[in-house]
């Protein structure tokens, strides 16, 4: 089944949400420099930092990231993200996001609600569910998958060979949002899962001939 996501529709398939860190505290710009300091201490390190956030979420969206966590971001680096691409899906606990962790901006917004996965399966299964997307382990991702969730997990370990490993045994037991700061790589062990589960065609195929 879709995903619908305030609106912006995830097709049935495992997508990709690139772990950005945005520089950002919040909406007011705590983190800027008074204007007074900003003379004697020259260019903003905080101006350098989001440039970098900006490099960062085009290189994942190119990669194949359909989703973009900003964390703490502010609605102005929203906006700054939906510039780069329009159609990308934007996590941030700031108004205009697609996809907030707090729930007040959620019920002011619409925004799809991200929260921690119950510990328990959801009541009711088979029946209407609230928009929300569930965080949960890779120890969880079956059990809530099974139950009806939509789950989000985050596959980061530490290095690459592992961060793969979890990125396709999450993909197997039905996570719908892969989140990961190694965007190519793991979209590629994604997409590996789904053609051995024969959801996508492989990207070449090579026959042997007698």
């Amino acid at each position: 089944m879709d995903l619908r996501l305030r609106g912006r529709v995830l097709p049935d398939k495992p997508a990709i949400m690139a772990n950005i860190g945005w520089p950002d505290v919040g909406p007011d710009d705590a983190s800027l420099p008074r204007a007074a300091d900003r003379t004697a201490q020259g260019p903003s390190v905080t101006a350098a930092a989001r440039g970098a956030a900006l490099a960062a979420v085009r290189s994942a969206v190119t990669g194949g990231a359909r989703l973009i966590d900003l964390g703490a971001a502010s609605s102005e680096a929203v906006g700054a993200v939906r510039a780069i691409d329009p159609g990308v899906i934007v996590c941030a606990d700031a108004p205009g996001a697609d996809v907030t962790r707090d729930p007040c901006i959620a019920q002011r917004t619409g925004a799809t609600l991200l929260r921690p996965g119950p510990a328990a399966g959801p009541s009711g299964a088979g029946g209407g569910r609230e928009p929300v997307l569930i965080t949960g382990t890779p120890a969880d991702v079956g059990r809530l998958s099974a139950a009806g969730w939509a789950v989000l997990v985050d596959v980061d370990t530490g290095e690459l060979a592992g961060t793969l490993a979890v990125a396709a045994v999450c993909t197997w037991l039905g996570a719908r949002i892969v989140r990961t700061k190694h965007i190519a790589a793991v979209r590629q062990a994604v997409e590996m899962v789904e053609s051995i589960r024969g959801t996508r065609a492989p990207s070449w195929t090579r026959r042997g001939l007698a």
